[in-house]
Order: structure tokens, then C-alpha cells, then sequence
């Protein structure tokens, strides 16, 4: 076999110095549609509206060259022909050569940033990958062969390149096609099963991909200013309009969105049972990604003492954890566990989030925070290296688990990926997974399902997870804990009726209030103990006994102030339960953070969070007697709850049985059984 680097001096397509003819690709509009042209010229007319700020004028189609990122062509065309005559590098006769679809493309444009950046020549190895392709192997050098073949490469090195919005497919169609195939491409037949197969797979991924970008960036009044031809490309692919978000600032009078995606006062429509979910899927995913889209939420999130302290504290204060790991943190949001990661010592943090506006936010942040890893800090001189560990990535991370390896920083993925994966470790390369994953009656949203993928593609043995465990709980409420008194004398009117209507939708949708501990009249039980290290998907879906004591609560705050007023209240001999609460915990363990642990609770005796407690309205209530009554009277109130994935997507079925009874092992129960479904589901 011929040594690769002796054959580089004879490669046409690297060894065009200034006075070859390399190809230059034609900057004419296609041509070779239908006679009208319609479609194309539709979208060129698209297209060529510039960026929706309107500020772009003339700049949108610049270009950065691909061996100096600080010179600007005014267009990709440019910018590939400069660096075919001064760089010795021909990216669309390499494409051809290498027969790289669009991905491969991209995959190989983000690799060459990433050398250039790091002050290495990426031509030797593209003149070896070009060479084998020509000796041998089908006209396609081996995925294993070239270095750019990793998912990490499909994330842009540079913000906003042009080079990755590039249309190459029309400049192979200009480009002489069949004449310009490698040779044994065309003896096996452009049109074969393999062939054809391959680029209906690509044409499909590439319909997806178009879809999702839509999804995220165009809003929801898009569709009236689209071309016929785009709107009918993107419906046939599976748009069905575009977020909430929008991927744009959100309007200055629109009303600040809730701390978390609200369920709705009244279940949601039940879908088919042979397909749950299936069809809203898409819908609702848009929905939740673009709730997390504005900065309301996120401003609620960071406000909210206790839970951002709890996990600051996790991972700035345990350096037996953290110092000098890799960290992933999924659902990065603003990014500010990953920037208290990096701060707590992690040697490289990847951030993954889901919604596009978000992650470009997070980015920003980062790199004014001086810890980015995708880019040098501002104001640093041209070539210098990113200053921290952090690298923020836009995906799903299900579509990130499915496209392969974690995207790993540069800082990190030399050193991660200098061994190769064994079959004990395979694409495990994190060593700790954070995320604020918990949701109202912690299941809410269902995220928990993302981390638990991550954790097993990525998580390495002995990993550790942020938090490791959780736990739910029951109690028992007085009327006063579901709010509904306020209905009974609004300024000395009886509005009880509007409190029947919203105690009915409860009765349906649950509801999310803060309850505080004078509102508590039994005593606590957890239904669910979970160890995240070992969780399934499965265990959100449970269904348990419970049995709570009534107890005296304490006196509101305002008549608590001095002990006066409570001191003088005779004792509560009976209690009324109107509802119970449900609430969790999360625990840093000493397991996952030894050197100081941590436990974010959410329940009514501690500090308020934004995600309150999730409340259960009962049928009707129920009286309990207080210290053991009077041996008939009843004390204790048992049930069972259980807890499903509804019909909606991220929705949670929540069902309760409940009835009181003497003592906990006492006879049959006092009155009746209740039994009630509830559907917390995302809004419309």
C-alpha cells in the first residue's frame, strides 16, 4: 500500500498552490428546476430577506475563511475559492473526493476550525483520508479513518458560520456530476439500493433536522409569511408552526410566564390507547422547550434561594467531587450550574439544553463570566486560547445519546479520548451528572427521564449524580390550605360560588399553592424512596399505601407572634382534612458530595420554593379526631395513591383512594371511600 504522505505533492486537490486552477465554485442561482422556477425562486427570495432584525445589510452571506477565521469573504463561494488558491485546500473537490454528504461536511468543516484554532495544519490527515479514498475502500475513506467522524464536530465551532448554511448538493450538481464522481463510486452505479438507500436516510434526517430548527426558531405567526413552497416543505416534514418563544426577545407587555410549565385546572383529553401520547408528542415537546425559552421562568429559578444555594453549595464545597472531573450538566438553562461547577474546580463541564434561544444565553454567560471553552475572553488577542472549562451545547439529550460520543471541550477531550472506549466503559466519559430536573409531585414534565439516559450512556462507573436521591410526601390539609376561604368575603360579598367552581376543576386538575405548616393536620408519610444511581424510568410510575395521624397544628403567623394568643387557645381536640399535599425532597448525599452533603427540601415546614406543593382536593371533607379520641371517633386517615404517565405527553395521573379510620390498625373505616383520578398536564 503507497504511504499516504509521500502521494501529497501529486494530489490535485491539496497541492493547487497560486498558480493552479483550483475549482471555484459558481456563484449563479440554480437553475435546474422547473421551467417557472417557482420553488426556487421562492426560497432565494426567502433567503435572501436577510436576518428578521433587519440590520444585517449586505453582511448575511459573509463568510470567514476556514485557515484564518478573522478574514471575512463576502460570500461562501468567496471564501471556499480563497482558501483553494491560498490555503491549498478545495473543500468542494475534497467533498466530492471523500463523497461526504451534508453532515460528513459539516462534520469536516468544524474539525478544520478546531485544528486551525488550536494551532494545528488539518491538511495531512484530509491528503491521507482523500488518498485512501482514491486507492481503495469504495470511493469512501472509512469512517475510522478520519478524525472529523464524531458527533462533537456536528456542534459549530464558530457562531453563526456561514459555511455550515452553505447548499453544496447545488454546487456538485454544477460541478460536472457524474464526471466529477471518483472513479469507483461510478462503477458501482449512482443509482443503487445502497446509494439510494443511504440518501433517502439522509434526506430524511435532514427533513428532521429542518423541522426542529423551526420548531425553535420560528414563531408562532410564521406561517403567513412564508413562501408557498418552504411552507409546504416544512408541513410535509412534520411542522406544526412554530413555539411560543419563537426563539425571539419576548414582548415587554406579555405577562411574565409561571416558575414552572402550569398544569391546567381540568384534565386534558384523553388520546387512544394504542397510541399514548403519539400524537402530541412533537407539539407539547415545542411547548416545553419554549416555556424554558424566556427569561421569567429562569429569573423565578435563580430566585429561588433555597434551591440555587442547595446546589451551589453542592458543587462548589465538594472538591473530593468535582476538582478536575468532567461534569455534565443536563438542562443547563443560563448555565449557572455549569458555571458553579467550574468554579467548584471541574477540568471540563458540557451543558446541555434544549431550548435554542436559552442556549445561546448560556453561552454568552459563560464567556462573560470568563469560563467558556468555545470561545477566547473578550478582548483577548486574536489566536489566544478559550480561558475555562465550559462548553454549552443546544440539543435534546436523547438526540444527543443517539448521534454518538459526548461533545466533549477541547480541554477535555484529548486526554478522554486518547484510550480507546473497552467494552466496560464504551462512551462513558463524565464522571458527575447535575441537573434540576424536579417538577411539581417531583414528576411532573417527566425529565427525570432524561438524566437517566444520560446517566447510563455517559455516566462512568462509580459516577457520581446530583442529586442521588428523592423522595415523596404526604399530608393531610385543612380547608384553609386549598386557598378557597378568600371566596367566602371579598369585601362583604359571598363569592363561595366561584369557590365551588374552582374547588370542581381541582377535583380534576390538581392544583400547585403554597401551603403553609398551620394548614397541615396530620402527620407526614413518604410514599416514594428513589436512589437515582439506579432508578429506571419505571419507578415514576408507583402505587402505595399510606396511613397519616391527625395532629393539632400549628397557630397561623399572625397569631403565633409572642406565644400570647397561642398559649390561650384551648387544645384542638378535632381536625378537618379538605385535601392533602404532596412534596419531595432531594438529597446531595455523603455518598455522592462527603465533604459537605446537602438536602433541598420542599415541604411546608420549610422555606417556600417555586415549586410549592401540589395539592389533591378530597370529594368531601373529613373530620379526625386529635391524641387518640375516643376509641369510635376516627383518628388516622388512610389510602392509597398512585402515580402513572398520563395520556399527554409529560403529563403525570396521579390517582388517590382515602378514608379515616380508628387508629392504624383499627376496624373498618369510618364513612366511605373516596377515589379520585388527577391529571397534572402541561398547558395549552
Amino acid at each position: 500500500m503507497k504511504d499516504p504522505e509521500k502521494m501529497t505533492t501529486a494530489h490535485p486537490i491539496l497541492a493547487a498552490g497560486a498558480g493552479a486552477a483550483p475549482h471555484l465554485p459558481s456563484t449563479a442561482s440554480s437553475s435546474s428546476g422547473s421551467e417557472s422556477g417557482g420553488g426556487d425562486e421562492e426560497w432565494d427570495d426567502w433567503a435572501d430577506q436577510g436576518d428578521a432584525t433587519g440590520d444585517g445589510e449586505g453582511d448575511d452571506d459573509a463568510a470567514a475563511s476556514l485557515f484564518d477565521p478573522a478574514h471575512r469573504l463576502p460570500s461562501v463561494p468567496a471564501a471556499l475559492a480563497h482558501d483553494a488558491s491560498a490555503h491549498a485546500f478545495d473543500l468542494i473537490a475534497l467533498r466530492r473526493a471523500l463523497r461526504l454528504g451534508d453532515h460528513g461536511t459539516f462534520q469536516l468543516i468544524n474539525w478544520v476550525r478546531t485544528e486551525v484554532g488550536a494551532g494545528r495544519d488539518p491538511r495531512p490527515a484530509v491528503r491521507a483520508a482523500a488518498a485512501a479514498a482514491a486507492g481503495g475502500g469504495g470511493g469512501r475513506a472509512a469512517s475510522s479513518a478520519v478524525p472529523w467522524a464524531d458527533a462533537r464536530f456536528l456542534v459549530p465551532h464558530l457562531a453563526d458560520d456561514a459555511l455550515l448554511c452553505y447548499d453544496y448538493d447545488e454546487e456538485d450538481d454544477e460541478g460536472g456530476g457524474e464526471a466529477q464522481r471518483p472513479a469507483s463510486a461510478a462503477a458501482h452505479g449512482g443509482d443503487s439500493g445502497h446509494e439510494l438507500s443511504a440518501a433517502r436516510a439522509e434526506a430524511a434526517a435532514l427533513r428532521a433536522a429542518l423541522v426542529t430548527l423551526a420548531a425553535v426558531s420560528l414563531p408562532p405567526d410564521a406561517a403567513a409569511a412564508l413562501p408557498p413552497a418552504v411552507l409546504a416543505a416544512l408541513e410535509e416534514a412534520g411542522w406544526e408552526g412554530g413555539d411560543a418563544a419563537g426563539g425571539g426577545t419576548p414582548s415587554a407587555a406579555a405577562p411574565p410566564p409561571p416558575a414552572k410549565p402550569q398544569p391546567p385546572s381540568a384534565t386534558a383529553t384523553a388520546l387512544p390507547a394504542a397510541h399514548p401520547g403519539a400524537a402530541n408528542v412533537a407539539a407539547v415537546d415545542r411547548g416545553y422547550f419554549g416555556g424554558y425559552a424566556g427569561l421569567g421562568i429562569h429569573r423565578t429559578m435563580l430566585g429561588d434561594a433555597a434551591r440555587t444555594a442547595t446546589y451551589r453549595a453542592a458543587l462548589e464545597e465538594n472538591p473530593g467531587t468535582v476538582k478536575g472531573k468532567v461534569v455534565l450538566d443536563v438542562g443547563c438553562g443560563t448555565g449557572v450550574l455549569s458555571l458553579f461547577a467550574a468554579r467548584g474546580g471541574a477540568a471540563a463541564v458540557v451543558g446541555v439544553e434544549g431550548a435554542a434561544p436559552m442556549a445561546a444565553l448560556a453561552r454568552a454567560i459563560v464567556a462573560a463570566n470568563g469560563l467558556s471553552a468555545d470561545e477566547p475572553a473578550p478582548g483577548a488577542p486574536p489566536g489566544a486560547a478559550p480561558p475555562g472549562p465550559v462548553s454549552i451545547i443546544h440539543a435534546r439529550v436523547e438526540d444527543l445519546i443517539a448521534a454518538g460520543p459526548l461533545p466533549l471541550p477541547n480541554i477535555a477531550a484529548t486526554a478522554v479520548h486518547a484510550a480507546p472506549p473497552t467494552p466496560t466503559t464504551g462512551h462513558k466519559v463524565v464522571d458527575v451528572i447535575v441537573s434540576e430536573w424536579m417538577g411539581y409531585a417531583l414528576f411532573f414534565e417527566c425529565m427525570l427521564d432524561s438524566v437517566l439516559a444520560a446517566r447510563d450512556a455517559w455516566l462512568k462507573p462509580g459516577g457520581v449524580l446530583l442529586p442521588d436521591t428523592a423522595a415523596v410526601h404526604i399530608a393531610g390539609l385543612s380547608p384553609s390550605g386549598s386557598d378557597l376561604d378568600f371566596w367566602g368575603d371579598v369585601h362583604g360579598l359571598d363569592l363561595s360560588a366561584a369557590a365551588e367552581a374552582v374547588r370542581a376543576g381541582r377535583r380534576a386538575g390538581g392544583a400547585v399553592l403554597e401551603v403553609g405548616p398551620h394548614h397541615v393536620v396530620t402527620s407526614p408519610a413518604t410514599v416514594l424512596s428513589l436512589d437515582l444511581l439506579t432508578a429506571t424510568p419505571g419507578d415514576a410510575e408507583f402505587s402505595t399505601t399510606f396511613c397519616v395521624e391527625a395532629v393539632a397544628p400549628p397557630p397561623p403567623p399572625a397569631a403565633g407572634e409572642g406565644g400570647a394568643a397561642a398559649a390561650k387557645k384551648p387544645a384542638t381536640t378535632t381536625v378537618t382534612v379538605g385535601s392533602v399535599a404532596l412534596w419531595f425532597d432531594v438529597a446531595f448525599s455523603r455518598r455522592a458530595c462527603p465533604d459537605s452533603p446537602q438536602v433541598l427540601c420542599t415541604g411546608p415546614a420549610s422555606p417556600q420554593t417555586h415549586w410549592h406543593q401540589a395539592v389533591l382536593e378530597l370529594d368531601s371533607p373529613l373530620t379526625l379526631s386529635v391524641g387518640g379520641g375516643d376509641g369510635h371517633s376516627p383518628t388516622h386517615l388512610r389510602g392509597r395513591l398512585s402515580m402513572a404517565r398520563g395520556a399527554e405527553h409529560r403529563s403525570v395521573d396521579i390517582s388517590l383512594e382515602c378514608e379515616a379510620c380508628v387508629g392504624v390498625d383499627g376496624p373498618a373505616a369510618v364513612g366511605t371511600k373516596a377515589v379520585r383520578l388527577y391529571t397534572f398536564a402541561m398547558s395549552d
